[in-house]
């Protein structure tokens, strides 16, 4: 018998023992009979791979014997549990089909890679944002089981800033990107000081910027996953100008006080 059921029992269908009696003795493997000396008994706790039993039927001394083998080859798969990352490659972790053969494989629209694709702790790569669902096939001399895990890449899309600018004014315009993956995206002031007219829009308005320079913030993020980049916005708008007091002068010359 070749058994591929998850429940490690069976049914024997020896003959009868017409003349004499019969009894069930175990040569390899390992199980627990039902009846001993019945020819047709239930077998549980049959050991993984081969089991050999032996009918014995025995009259006055004299004996007759046959052996049967019992192959179970069930082995469950199991691909490991779901991880989020900020990265697109990872380590799986299946469990070892040992003494049978495991192959990864990809379900749905990712373009995952595997670097070995038979090593239940094979790398993945070039993983696609969102979820990506890969399956650990197992096959054990015909009997085939599977198993699916949820890796999910949470890299955002890269925040790109734009350019330093130099401006000769308390405002300026923004060149942040538009990104693609993301749950949040704001701008922020690291340094200096800064109003932003819309704080989500990579191309925004940015006003009461500081004298000297500015450093910008422009953050994405995916879940736990962060994506950031800086600009420099520096204002050479002179600040504090003062001519002086007014003045009322009795000749044709004065000195200013700027």
């Amino acid at each position: 018998q070749n058994l591929c059921m998850p429940v490690a029992s069976t049914t024997l269908n020896a003959n009868q023992a017409l003349q004499g009696g019969g009894v069930w003795t175990i040569i390899s493997g390992s199980g627990t009979f039902s009846s001993y000396t019945v020819n047709n008994p239930t077998v549980t706790g049959l050991a993984n791979g081969i089991n050999i039993y032996r009918w014995t039927i025995t009259k006055n001394g004299c004996t007759e014997q046959d052996e049967v083998f019992v192959s179970s080859n069930y082995i469950a798969a199991t691909a490991g549990e779901d991880v989020e990352l900020c990265v697109d490659n990872t380590q799986l972790q299946a469990s070892n089909p040992v003494p049978g053969i495991g192959i990864w494989s990809v379900v749905g629209n990712s373009a995952a890679t595997f670097d070995t694709q038979n090593s239940p702790n094979s790398t993945v790569r070039n993983l696609t944002k969102g979820t990506n669902t890969l399956r650990w096939t197992v096959n054990n001399n015909g009997c085939v089981t599977s198993d699916d895990v949820q890796i999910t890449n949470n890299e955002p899309s890269r925040a790109l800033a734009g350019e330093n600018q130099s401006v000769c004014s308390k405002t300026a315009n923004l060149n942040g990107n538009d990104v693609t993956f993301y749950d949040t995206r704001v701008w922020s002031a690291i340094s200096g000081s800064a109003t932003f007219a819309d704080p989500t829009s990579g191309q925004t308005i940015v006003s009461n910027l500081a004298g000297g320079p500015n450093v910008l913030r422009w953050t994405v993020t995916k879940g736990t996953c962060i994506s950031y980049d800086d600009v420099v916005i520096t204002s050479n708008l002179p600040v504090n100008v003062f001519a002086g007091n007014d003045q009322i002068a009795c000749s044709n010359t004065t000195v200013l006080s700027a």
